[in-house]
């Protein structure tokens, strides 16, 4: 089991056109994980804009009660 990881990690089954796609598959995890941030903030914000009791108008005084 040992040699096939050490195999795996130091190009033996694939050469070099193995080490470009670990490379890409790296990246694609990196920008997946990023733009669901990104969409996760989003959504956070425009829930919170959709919330009129989080607005100050929203808050009523003791003038007006």
């Amino acid at each position: 089991m040992e040699t096939l990881l050490l195999d795996l990690h130091s190009d033996r089954f694939f050469g070099d056109v193995g080490v470009l796609f670990i490379d890409l598959v790296g990246l694609l995890l990196r920008m997946l994980a990023i733009t669901a941030l990104w969409a996760w903030v989003n959504q956070q914000r425009s829930e919170l804009a959709e919330r009129p009791y989080l607005k100050p108008s929203a808050v009523r005084t003791t003038d007006e009660l």
